[in-house]
């Protein structure tokens, strides 16, 4: 077993043989969006583990070289390549929750005052527990704005066939009426007279980068696109 805030006992020891591996899995409460991997060695406010040999402690040559983080449990391998076996007694797992663990809950509203004015007010509400940080929210809230504030962003065209094509791909459309980025949202293939015909469904689609801003001590920082 083992506590997401403190010194962790292992119920049943974890013996990792000479020049060997050991699997061992956790079995997760909650969902993880993405998990620390333990080192030796005993730290604070990160995932570590400490390992014997006998009653005297073992402070290298031991590691973990495989994590796998997995809906319902966390699987990790530890690799021991002193030439005697070892035991794992302690282990403490840091991750980043998948949803609100405490707190009143999130609540973010995106709006695009351009599309307001041009089609009305549509709202979209979304509950959901898995968003896990203000700056999720903000990230999926300004996707969906993106893809809909404007109801006349989807075009169809006729292409050659192309069986690499696929649904959400982006491409660059050049044309005497539409220019820019689009994203493939429908796609249907068709053969006539030995001739491949294939006609997509776009959407426009503005690029967008992951970043950070604004870290410091305090906080986790501040999201400014998806």
């Amino acid at each position: 077993s083992y506590t997401p805030d403190g010194t962790s006992q292992i119920a049943e020891p974890i013996i990792v043989p000479a020049n060997g591996t050991k699997f061992f899995q956790i079995d997760l409460t909650d969902p993880l969006l993405t998990v620390s991997e333990p080192t030796l060695g005993q730290l604070s406010d990160d995932s570590w583990f400490t390992a014997l040999n006998g009653e005297t402690p073992v402070n290298s040559d031991v590691s973990v070289s495989l994590g796998d983080l997995r809906n319902n449990n966390y699987v990790i391998m530890f690799e021991n390549d002193n030439s005697f076996d070892v035991t794992i007694d302690k282990l403490q797992v840091w991750g980043e929750p998948a949803k609100l663990v405490d707190g009143n809950g999130l609540r973010y509203e995106a709006y695009d005052d351009v599309s307001v004015t041009k089609y009305g007010e549509r709202v979209l509400e979304i509950d959901n527990n898995m968003f896990g940080s203000e700056s999720n929210a903000e990230s999926f809230a300004e996707t969906i704005l993106d893809a809909y504030a404007e109801l006349n962003g989807v075009i169809e065209m006729s292409v050659k066939g192309d069986p690499s094509l696929q649904l959400g791909d982006i491409v660059e459309v050049d044309t005497r009426d539409f220019q820019g980025q689009y994203k493939v949202i429908k796609i249907s293939n068709s053969m006539r007279d030995n001739r491949a015909k294939c006609t997509i469904k776009a959407r426009r689609y503005e690029p967008r980068s992951w970043g950070f801003w604004d870290v410091s001590l305090w906080d986790d920082g501040y999201l400014w696109a998806p």
